[in-house]
């Protein structure tokens, strides 16, 4: 029975020990854990869009952003740019900013930036899109295009034929539609309608006839003489000038829209075309 009796108190003894040893631990866990610094930096900012050029510096962005950390205080001097988002609506991008505080900690907060001079990438024309051929290939007939961006400069490279329809077609010439488009590093995208016009024959090779723009953007409203952009029209080496040409166009600056203004120029049976695109904006 005594023997009894001590076995009981040893294991209560041990499984006292044990408690006692499990609390222990627990309490120092604590102590460690409450010890240590798992604060992060908070980023605050002194407006919530900031409205900038799109030839903003990376100075520009940091200004009017501060950074605090609750062990090692002022961190403003840690902060980086970690990211900038694509285009969203309204010309607004979402820029991501991180600070470190002396434990390596990271601390991250956004804001909007709206850009106040931002265009879409636009495309231009140094001369007509033609060919004279139907052999002719793609990359001869779009050499007078190209592309540009305010943001990222020439585009030209990244142009890409996106589809091709046939619109007309005579015994002796046909007219097909290239969609182009481009896309920008903000990740806006362009896509432009434009006629091409293919000659069967050289018969139209006498004549010429030059434009200032074979592609221009206007505004809604924005008034337009198309016989302003003709520089010269000559044929067989005779100047006819603008009253020499046909002008034919559906242009509507009331609305937006892309319009075609088509000039010929027909002599002694023999005539020419060529075409002047026009993108009416809002």
């Amino acid at each position: 029975m005594a023997k009894k009796s001590t076995r009981r108190r040893l294991q209560i003894l041990l499984l006292a020990a044990a408690v006692i040893m499990v609390i222990l631990y627990i309490v120092n866990r604590w102590v460690l854990y409450s010890r240590f610094d798992r604060s992060t930096p908070e980023i605050t900012f002194d407006s919530e869009v900031l409205e900038v050029s799109v030839a903003v510096t990376e100075e520009e962005l940091l200004n009017g952003v501060t950074a605090a950390d609750k062990k090692d205080g002022d961190v403003t001097d840690t902060i980086i740019i970690e990211s900038i988002s694509k285009m969203l609506g309204d010309h607004e991008r979402i820029v991501t900013y991180a600070a470190f505080d002396k434990d390596n900690h990271v601390g991250k907060a956004q804001r909007k930036i709206r850009y106040t001079d931002y265009t879409s990438p636009r495309f231009s024309l140094d001369g007509p899109l033609e060919a004279g051929t139907m052999n002719a290939e793609m990359s001869d007939i779009l050499a007078p295009l190209h592309a540009t961006d305010c943001i990222d400069g020439d585009l030209t490279s990244q142009i890409v034929v996106i589809d091709t329809e046939i619109t007309s077609m005579s015994a002796d010439a046909m007219t097909a539609q290239y969609e182009v488009q481009v896309t920008n590093s903000c990740g806006d995208v362009t896509t432009l309608k434009l006629p091409v016009r293919m000659q069967m024959n050289t018969s139209g090779s006498f004549a010429e006839i030059k434009l200032s723009e074979y592609l221009a953007y206007r505004k809604v409203g924005e008034a337009v003489d198309p016989a302003a952009f003709v520089v010269s029209a000559s044929a067989g080496g005779q100047e006819y000038g603008v009253g020499g040409l046909q002008i034919n166009s559906n242009l509507d600056t009331s609305m937006p829209g892309v319009y075609t203004v088509t000039y010929t120029l027909s002599v002694e049976g023999n005539s020419t075309s060529t075409d002047l695109i026009i993108v009416v904006e809002e």
